[in-house]
Parts: structure tokens; sequence; C-alpha cells
């Protein structure tokens, strides 16, 4: 082969430029001059040295081998030998078929190659015999093929002959890549749209560049530079029917990510090339997820998270924000001026580690096209935080200060809008995890089960997984409960266990009177309290229906619903309360659309029924929790009659974590008290005495209280409880001591409920509206238990009609019948739990009609 014939086949990027023949290096005629002196960034080029296996060996090494020349000629090959050589010219046969019909139309071309390669295998394989001769002779023709086939492939995938080819998006990061700027040269007289993004940062420096560079304007071109992309390979888009990822490591790929013109990664890739196009030269900002590495080739998981971009632009910086919400990391995000995301507040946004949330990816990302489609999802996403996809940013440790690119989800940040946000994370469903599922191991599944089965996914069809800034009297009985483990429980359980066990075992109506409680506050705050509960139940009504109008069954394991509300002074006696309720957690949950739940198997089909029939239980059940609250609490026109009782708790964390025991089985009355409001009002200090429980005549002590009362009832109904007197304290040592008072609109339903509780009987359901509220944690002091808590129980008079009408219409949208006695269907806190349960079946009956046939439009 010639020189000339030599450098032709180099310039169409047939040959490197430095090419091993035997014992000389070829070099291109452009090489051969004198180098120019290499600058900071370049590197020497690679030269190609012959493989070990067709390189000659020295008398020296064969000496040392402990075989000659004439050994190595002579005799029969070693039986191992010849079947590996025999299964490797098999497969040597198979790749050069393959090889053939590729570069078939450069005939000439591969006759050269492949006689140039024969003849240097020949030259140094020679001595090694018969069998391996043919062996060498055969690999040395599949490496050329090979490279061959590399070279036409790449250069038919980046459409040099291809007339369907509009548009040719490029990153690089040098501009010495031959490869690179053949094929935009190419594509670019084709008719074709060229645009050429190279990133100053990383580029490598090489003599050459400013040719290339040229070389490219001529061809009219677009180039712009940037100062840090997201990835070191080159992303092609071309057209719309073909999106490649490839490195000049990696060239192998290009041929192996072919797609439709409807696959969205389509337009991923696009919003993320066009936001990077966008950042003109010098600024540092990134507008997406750059294509992965790991999402590209045969093995590509088809996940609809490789669909996600983000069209908002921020800054590199994020800072780091600290949240009790689990392993995740979530960061605040700072916009540059001016680009923060148009109509939304600059605190809308707020970014979740992905290394924390990859699970969640595929949901969000399935969620928002099935939002663009309208219909029931159209509701369902309201109701859902808002997620616009991933970006790649820099952000900045909240306790390293350690600045680290890392790839965040963007999600909508419930603290938009609060100044002081009380969040409950209660989790939904019987069932928190399914082995096997979302690969949850069975391991894993069997420990999520057995908090199943000791908390309130058990009894109440959910749990409270925690709670953002809780009132001080659910902090105390914490702390109450972590001072009074013993040694022995310290040993198996760790304080952040005891915590949140204690929350996971709370039922509905003590965690959501927890939620409500703004004593803190000071007076007037239980009107804040009345407004934020009505609106937090109409928003779990929006929940509930949007969640009922979904057409297919869903498996959403262990997935959460977040209340909010707000706490925070200046904004609590001002304007109506603000409120959110937002479903999310979606790490095991798969959303499924009508054609995803037809593909199932009728097993599969089964096991989302299974699992969507708790899901809706468990709504549903805690939407009526928090109505029969509203409807008691603030929908009462006057109050008429306190009962104080006092109870006793005893911690029972060790036991009921290995037995399951219930917290009713670990609280006692001791004693109760009552107190008749007068009709004229007026405000004092009284001494209550305590009647112990089955003998009427046994006293238990005394419970001193400050009672502020409107005339008639209508107002703001004020008990501070402070201490007991003559109460044997000793005796409830290790106990917690709270005091419960239950406020009556009818006085007949207070002296039934002492009644019963002198007499051991369970009390009767009321007919009238009750409120009962809990003190924090008495203190031992000189022989004395000690509170210094302020409860407030607010009579609306004539608004409470209206109050009422807006909790029945809320009901009656879900189809319950609220003509009649109506609230004789939704029991106060103090009833008993099996009356409770009854009542509760019955409404989830009444509004989950056909939940065993689960829309079965399917089967």
């Amino acid at each position: 082969m010639t020189e000339e014939r030599r450098a032709e086949l180099y310039d169409r990027g047939h040959l490197k430029r430095d090419w091993v023949i035997g014992e000389r290096v070829w070099r291109h005629p452009t090489m051969r001059q004198a180098p120019d002196p290499p600058s900071a960034g370049s590197h020497p080029p690679a030269t190609k040295a012959p493989p070990p296996h067709l390189r000659a060996c020295t008398e020296g090494e064969e000496a040392q081998q402990g075989r000659g020349t004439k050994r190595a000629m002579g005799g029969p090959p070693p039986p191992m030998l010849a079947g590996g050589a025999t299964l490797a010219a098999l497969a040597a046969l198979a790749a050069m078929w393959d090889g053939y019909r590729v570069i078939r139309p450069h005939a000439e071309e591969v006759v050269a190659v492949v006689a140039e390669e024969v003849a240097y295998a020949t030259s140094s394989a020679i001595r090694l015999g018969t069998v391996a001769f043919a062996t060498l002779v055969c690999a040395a023709t599949v490496t050329a093929l090979r490279g061959m086939r590399l070279s036409y492939s790449r250069v038919e995938v980046q459409l040099v002959n291809d007339a369907s080819c509009v548009e040719l998006l490029l990153t690089a990061f040098t501009y010495d890549d031959p490869e690179l700027t053949a094929a935009a040269t190419a594509a670019r007289l084709q008719g074709a749209e060229v645009r050429l993004l190279i990133d100053l940062q990383k580029a490598q420096a090489c003599k050459e560049s400013g040719r290339i560079l040229q070389q490219l304007l001529d061809a009219q071109i677009e180039v712009r530079t940037t100062c840090g992309c997201a990835e070191d390979g080159v992303a092609l888009f071309v057209g719309s029917h073909n999106l490649t990822t490839a490195s000049p490591a990696n060239r192998e790929f290009v041929t192996e990510l072919r797609m439709p013109a409807a696959d969205t990664r389509v337009a991923t890739y696009r919003s993320w090339y066009e936001g990077m196009w966008s950042s003109f030269e010098g600024i540092q900002v990134e507008t997406g997820a750059a294509p992965s590495r790991r999402v590209r080739g045969k093995k590509a998981p088809q996940s609809d998270a490789a669909k996600f971009a983000v069209a908002v632009q921020v800054t590199r910086l994020a800072v780091a924000l600290i949240f009790s919400s689990g392993t995740a990391a979530f960061y605040a995000l700072l916009y540059r001026r001016g680009k923060q995301p148009e109509g939304l507040p600059r605190d809308f946004f707020i970014g979740k580690d992905v290394a924390h949330a990859s699970d969640e990816l595929d949901f969000y990302a399935r969620l928002r096209e099935a939002v663009k489609e309208g219909g029931s999802w159209a509701a369902f996403g309201r109701m859902a935080m808002a997620c616009p996809g991933i970006v790649r940013l820099e952000c900045l440790g909240a306790k390293s200060h350690l600045r680290t690119k890392r790839l965040l989800l963007l999600l909508e940040n419930l603290r938009h809008g609060f100044e002081r946000m009380r969040l409950l994370d209660v989790k939904l469903g019987a069932e928190t995890s399914v082995a096997g599922w979302k690969g949850k191991s069975r391991l894993n599944a069997w420990k999520n089960a057995c908090v199943d089965q000791r908390t309130n996914s058990a009894v109440e069809g959910f749990r409270l997984e925690g709670m953002e800034l809780p009132p001080q009297s659910l902090e105390k009985r914490i702390l109450e409960v972590l001072q009074a483990k013993s040694t022995a429980t310290a040993k198996y359980i760790s304080p952040k266990v005891i915590r949140r066990f204690t929350l996971q075992r709370l039922r509905a109506a003590d965690f959501l009177e927890s939620w409500l409680d703004v004593s803190d506050l000071g007076a007037g705050a239980e009107l804040h309290a009345q407004k934020a509960a009505l609106a937090t139940f109409k928003q779990t009504q929006l929940l509930l229906t949007a969640v009922l109008g979904l057409e297919v069954p869903q498996q959403w394991i262990g997935s959460s619903v977040a209340l909010a509300m707000e706490v925070g002074s200046s904004r609590c006696l001002g304007p109506p309360p603000r409120v959110a309720v937002k479903v999310f957690d979606w790490g095991r949950a798969e959303l499924n659309t009508l054609e995803d739940f037809n593909s199932l198997a009728s097993e599969e089909k089964e096991s989302r029924r299974r699992y969507w029939k708790q899901y809706l239980q468990a709504l549903a059940r805690m939407h009526w929790e928090l109505g029969r609250l509203v409807a008691h609490r603030f929908c009462c026109p006057a109050w008429s009659v306190f009962v104080m009782e006092l109870r006793a708790v005893t911690p029972v964390v060790l036991r009921a974590a290995l037995l399951g025991e219930t917290l009713s089985a670990s609280q006692e009355v001791l004693g109760m008290g009552l107190f008749q409001m007068s009709p004229e009002g007026g405000h004092g200090e009284i001494s209550l005495p305590l009647l112990g429980a089955v003998r009427q005549e046994t006293l238990l002590g005394s419970l001193r209280l400050r009672i502020g009362i409107p005339v008639h009832g209508i107002g703001a109904c004020s008990v501070e409880v402070c201490e007991t007197f003559d109460v044997e304290v000793g005796e409830l040592f290790g106990c917690i001591v709270t005091v419960k008072v239950i406020a009556f609109e009818r006085p007949g339903d207070a002296r039934m409920h002492l009644e019963a509780f002198q007499s051991g009987c369970p009390a009767p359901l009321p007919r009238g509206h009750v409120c009962s509220r809990s003190t924090s944690p008495a203190t031992a002091t000189q022989g004395k238990l000690v509170w210094q808590d302020h409860l407030e129980f607010y009579g609306l008079g004539e608004a409470a009609q209206a109050a009422e009408a807006e909790v029945r219409d809320c009901l009656e949208s879900l189809g319950v019948d609220c003509t009649g006695d109506w609230l004789a269907s939704m029991p106060p806190s103090i009833s008993e739990p099996a009356d409770v349960d009854e009542k509760a079946a019955a409404f989830l009956t009444c509004v989950l009609p056909s939940l065993d046939t689960a829309k079965s439009i399917s089967q």
C-alpha cells in the first residue's frame, strides 16, 4: 500500500495516526514534521503496539520459557490448543461474516487493511505451528474487520449518507476529535442544522484545535462555549429518530440506542441540551440532568425516570437544609437574578438528593405524563407534590460545608408560605411493605410487618411516622417515656426508636388532638385551630374523591399523606390559617394506567386490588377520624359541663414492642370530677373533688383549677389546670399522669359518663357534642402533682350551624346520608373503641361500596 493511500485511509477515519507495521511505525505525512512543543494539557499520541500473542519472542525469552524454535515447529499440537484453536476459528468466521456485511460497499479499503494485518501476523507468528498459525491469521482478520466495522458503522450512524438528518446537537470537551468533526461536517453538508457546545473548563489543548475549529466554522456549524458541562461524553441527537451517547473510549454504544420519534427521551435530551445551549459563554449554570452514562446501550433501563428534564434555570449552588425526613437530604435552591420560575415564589421548589430518592423518579415521571392527559389523574396530581424533574447542582453541605455535585429531584416545598409549619407524616396502609416488591427483601419485609402489627397500622390502617414542631404537651410526654425506660430497655432500644415507636402507637384521635394543640399561642388560639381543622377536612375530602376517581387499582406500598398547618404566632390570630394536604413518598409505589393494568397477569391484578383496598380504607378512615373531631370540637353552639379525668399511663415500650400491647391496656382513669357551668358566666379558682372508681363515697383527692366561663357558654371557655391535693403521689411513681378535660354540650351526657365510670360499666354514646383535650404530664413537687396547662373550648353560638353544614356537605359528597341524627354516626373521642370501630366500618361501607370488586373493568 502506498503512502498516499495510507494517508487517504487515515483522512477517511480508517487508520490511526500511528500504525505499527512490523518493525516500523507508519506516520501520517502531517505528523512526520518536527512536532510543536506540547501544551500543558496535551498528551502524546498513543502508539498501537502489536498484541502480546502476535509479538515474536526473542531467543532469551524462548530459553526462559523452556522451548526453542525447532521444538515449536515440530510435533503435533497439544489437544487443548487444537480444540481452542478450532473454536476460535469458528467464532472468527462468524465475526468475519458479520463484519463483511457491514463493510461490503468498501471492499477496496477492506482488502487493503486486512492484507496488511494478515501480513504482520504472518511475519510474527510463523514459528508457532500450523494450527496456531491458522488461528492467528483468522484473529488478525477479525481484528481488522472489527475495526473497519466500527469505523464504517459509526460513520453510518452519524448520518454521513442519511438524508433524514435534520438536526445534530453535540457536546464535547475537546476540538481534537476527528470523528466528531467528520460527523458534524457531513451532516451539515446534508442540510442538517448542527450545533456544537464545547466545555472550556475541561477542554484538552492540542495543536490542531484552531484548524479543526476553523473547519467547523467554515462548514457553517454553530459553536458555543460554556464552563462546566455535566458529562464528559459526546451526546448526539439526530433528527427525531436516533439518539446516541458516546465517548472516545466507548464508541461501540453509538449503534445501540435507536428509538422511535414518539419516545419521550428525545424531548428530554433536547430540553437538557437547550438549557445548556442557552447558557452562553462563562455562565456557571446547569439546567437539567445530563444523559447519564448508566442509561445507554442495550442494558439501558426502560424507566420513565430517564424522561425527566427540568426547564428551571438555577445556579450551581444549593444550600443543605436539615429536615426530619429519614435519610434523604434536602437542599434550598438559589436562583440567578431573573431566572426563578415564572409566576412562582423563590422557595416554591426544594431539592431532594436523588441518591436517596431514585425509586421515586419513575413514579413522578409517569404521574407527570398522566396529568397531561387530564381526567382523574389531573385531580390527583393537584393533591401530590409538584415535581418538574431533576437537576444537577453544586451542593453545600450543612455540616461539612463541602461543595459537591449532586443530582437533585425538585419537589414542591411544603414549607412555602408558612412562617412555622406543623407537619404530620401519616403512613397509609395496614401493610407497609411487601417482600420482593420494588427490591424489598424478605427480612426487611418481615421487620416492617412486625412494626405494622404493633402500631396503629393494625388498628386503624395507618400510623403517625413523625411530626414537625410538635406541641409542648406531646414533647413532654415523649420525654417522660424516655426517662421512664429501664436500664434493660435502654440496652435494646435506642431513644430515637422509642420516640418514633411512641408516635406510631398513637391513635388518630390522639395525634390529631396534638396536631391541633395551639395553646402555646395564648388566648384566642382555639379559633385558629378550628378554622385550620375545617380547611384540612375539606382538602382531605378532595384527596379522597380524587383517589376514588382513579380507574384502576394501584399498588402504593408505604406511601404517606402530609397534613400541614400554620402555627406561627403572627399569622394565627389574623387571616385564615394556611393548611396543606399532600400525598408523597412513592419509593415503593407503582403508577398503573388502564393499559398497564390490562397487561398484568391475574395474580398481579389480584395483588393490586388487595393493597389498593388497604390504601383506600386507610385514607377514608383518616378522613373520617378528622371529620368526627371537627364535628364535635368545632361545631358546638355552647358548652355547659366540664368533666376532669385524672389519668395514669404506664410506659410499656419493651412490652409493647415484644407483645404488641395496646395503649388502652396501659392507661387507667384514677379519678373523675364534674363542674357545672353557670349560665351567667364568670371567672375564678375552684377546688374540684375527684371521685374514685366503683365506690361513689371514695374521694381520691381534689384538683385546683382556674376557670373562665362566658355567658351561656358561647365563646372561649378557658381551663387552667394547676395542681392536686391529697392525692397519693408515691403510688404513681413511674407513671405518666395527665388530666383529660372533657367539655359536654348536654349536661345529661356528662352525668351518664361520670356514672358509668363509678359503676365500672361502659359509657353510652353521647347525644350532643363532646370535646376532650389532655394536659401535658404532671411534675411531682412536694407531694403534689403540678401542671401549667391552659386549655380552651370555643362555643360558636349561631355560627355553629354554618360550620356543621360545611361538614355535612363534605360527607354527602362522598355518599354519606347526613339526614336525621347524623352526629350519632360520628362518635366523640371518649367513646368506647368497639363503638368507634363499628361506626367507622359503617362509614367505609358507605363510601367504598365496591371495594371488593375494585373497579374490575379488566379482569
